[in-house]
C-alpha cells in the first residue's frame, strides 16, 4: 500500500525538526531523506515551480533557522533532486548549557522571559532588601528593574511591555487567611501595580501567559481559610475552600472569568496559549489529582488528566505546546518521605485527542526528583527542568553537599532523556523554569541561584 499524502502540518512539522536539528547539529540519519519525501509526496504531480514555490513559503516560516536550513530547502525546488547533499557538512555544535553569573543581589529565581536572544527578564529575591526582585539581561549587562513582594510569575510581550503576577496581604490586615491577586505591569517606564478583582477573601495569582499585548490569561486559586480554635484548647481546627481563579486582560483592564471547577479543593499553577483563541491551564485538587483547563471557542473547559496511581497525589507544575495538537505538561508524582524522597518526575503529553501520561527518567528510589518548568523549540526539540532531592533534603532551602540538584530532561522526537547540567557550586534549588524562543533557537533556564543559556547560534 502507497504512503498516504502528508497533510501540510505534518510537511511543515518535519522541516521545522530539520531545522531544529541544524541549528546546533548534524541531522538524525534519514530525517533529509523524509523531509524531501515528505513534500514530494505532498506535492504529487505538481509542477515544479509550484513545489518550488511551496518550499520557499515554508523556508519564510523557518527563516530563523539559518543560511544553513535555506541551503537545504533551496536544493528541494530543483528538478529531479533525488536527495539533499550539503555543499558543507553542518559542524556539530555540543547542546550544552552555559552558566551565566546572576547579580550578586540576585537569589532564588523563580521565573524568566524572554523576547529575544539575550534579552530576558528574571523575577527572584532581592538579598539587600528582602523582596521580590526583577532584572533585566540584555547581552551580558544586568539592570534593577523593580522590587515589590508576592510575586510569582512574569511575562513579556515585548522589551516594553511585560506582565507580572501574585498576591499579597492586603494593607492593614493580619489574618493568614486573607489575600488579594497582585497584578503589575511594565510599558517601558517601570512595574506599576494595577486594578485586579478580588474574588473572596483569599485570591492568589501564579502564573501569567500574553499571546499579544491586549491579551493576557493569569491563573490562580480563589477561596477562603476559617481557624477555628477552642477557648482552652491547644488544637484548632482549619477549613479551606479552593476553586480555579482566572483572570483575563483585554487591553483595557482585568476582569475574572468563570471557569469549571474539579470536584475538589484545588487551583491553576500553569498557563500556556498557543494564539489567542487556545490556551491551557494546568493544576491539581488538593487530594492529588492532576487537571487541565482549555480555551477555546471562548470558553473555558475542563479536561481530564489520565489516572496515574499515586498514593500520595500528584502535581502539574508547568505547561508548553509547539503546535495547538501537540502539548506537554510536567510536574511530580510519588510521596515524599524525609528519610528516603520517592518523587518522580510526572511528564503528559497531549496529541490533539486527550492527555496520555509518558515515560520520563526515573531518578534513584534515594534521591527522587521533581520537574518545574517545560518549553520547547519544535515538536521534536523540548526541553524540561526540575530538581534532584538529595538524601533527606524536601527541596526547601539550601541542599546537603554532594550531587548537582540541577536536573535537565531533552526530547528530541523519541523519548525524554537527562542531559548534564552546569554546577557551579553552592546551587540552591535545583532549576524552577524554563522558556525557549524558536525565532532565535535560543533557551533559559533559571533556579534557586542559576541562570543558564542554551543558545541556537
Amino acid at each position: 500500500m502507497p504512503d498516504p499524502t502528508p497533510n501540510d502540518d505534518e510537511v511543515v512539522r518535519l522541516v521545522r525538526a530539520y531545522a531544529a536539528t541544524l541549528r546546533r547539529q548534524v541531522p538524525p540519519p534519514g530525517l533529509q531523506d523524509k523531509v524531501v519525501d515528505a513534500v514530494r509526496r505532498r506535492h504529487r504531480g505538481v509542477r515544479v515551480g509550484r513545489l518550488a514555490g511551496s518550499v520557499a513559503m515554508i523556508g519564510a516560516i523557518l527563516v530563523a533557522g539559518g543560511a544553513a536550513t535555506a541551503v537545504h530547502l533551496g536544493i528541494l525546488g530543483r528538478p529531479n533532486a533525488t536527495s539533499i547533499t550539503p555543499s558543507v557538512t553542518p559542524t556539530p555544535i555540543p547542546q550544552e548549557w552555559q552558566a551565566v553569573t546572576l547579580p550578586s543581589d540576585l537569589e532564588s529565581v523563580s521565573a524568566v522571559s524572554c523576547v529575544g536572544h539575550d534579552e530576558c527578564l528574571l523575577l527572584g529575591h532581592s538579598v539587600s532588601r528582602d523582596a521580590d526582585s526583577i532584572w533585566q539581561y540584555t547581552r551580558g549587562t544586568w539592570t534593577s528593574v523593580s522590587f515589590s513582594g508576592g510575586l510569582a510569575d512574569l511575562a513579556c510581550v515585548t522589551t516594553d511591555d511585560c506582565w507580572a503576577v501574585g498576591s499579597l496581604v492586603p494593607p492593614g490586615t493580619t489574618s493568614d487567611g486573607v489575600l488579594q491577586p497582585l497584578i503589575e505591569h511594565d510599558a517601558g517606564t517601570g512595574f506599576t501595580a494595577v486594578s485586579s478583582p478580588q474574588m473572596t477573601g483569599l485570591d492568589e495569582l501564579n502564573a501569567v501567559a500574553c499571546p499579544s499585548s491586549d491579551d493576557c490569561w493569569a491563573v490562580g486559586r480563589y477561596g477562603s481559610q476559617t481557624i477555628v480554635q477552642s477557648p482552652g484548647s491547644t488544637i484548632a481546627t482549619e477549613t479551606l475552600v479552593s476553586h480555579p481563579l482566572v483572570e483575563h486582560y483585554d487591553g483595557t483592564g482585568w476582569t475574572e472569568v468563570t471557569v469549571p471547577a474539579p470536584s475538589a479543593n484545588g487551583q491553576l499553577t500553569a498557563v500556556f496559549c498557543v494564539s489567542s483563541e487556545d490556551c491551557w491551564a494546568a493544576g491539581q485538587e488538593f487530594n492529588g489529582v492532576v487537571f487541565f483547563e482549555q480555551y477555546t471557542d471562548g470558553g473555558w473547559a475542563l479536561v481530564s488528566s489520565p489516572p496515574i496511581g499515586s498514593a500520595s497525589g500528584d502535581s502539574l507544575n508547568a505547561v508548553s505546546c509547539p503546535a495547538a495538537d501537540d502539548c506537554w505538561a510536567v510536574g511530580l508524582t510519588g510521596q515524599s518521605l524525609p528519610e528516603a524522597p520517592t518523587e518522580q518526575p510526572l511528564v503528559e503529553h497531549f496529541t490533539g485527542g486527550s492527555w496520555t501520561v509518558v515515560s520520563s527518567p526515573e531518578i534513584d528510589a534515594a534521591n527522587g526528583g521533581v520537574l518545574q518548568g517545560v518549553a520547547c523549540l519544535s515538536p521534536d526539540d523540548c526541553w524540561a527542568v526540575g530538581v534532584v532531592m538529595g538524601p533527606g533534603w524536601s527541596g526547601v532551602g539550601s541542599p546537603p553537599p554532594g550531587p548537582n540538584p540541577n536536573l535537565i530532561e531533552h526530547y528530541s522526537g523519541g523519548s525524554w532523556e537527562i542531559v548534564p547540567s552546569p554546577q557551579t557550586g553552592g546551587e540552591v534549588g535545583g532549576l524552577n523554569a524554563v522558556t525557549c524562543l524558536a525565532t532565535t533557537g535560543d533557551c533559559y533556564a533559571v533556579g534557586g541561584n542559576l541562570f543558564e543559556m542554551l543558545s541556537g547560534s
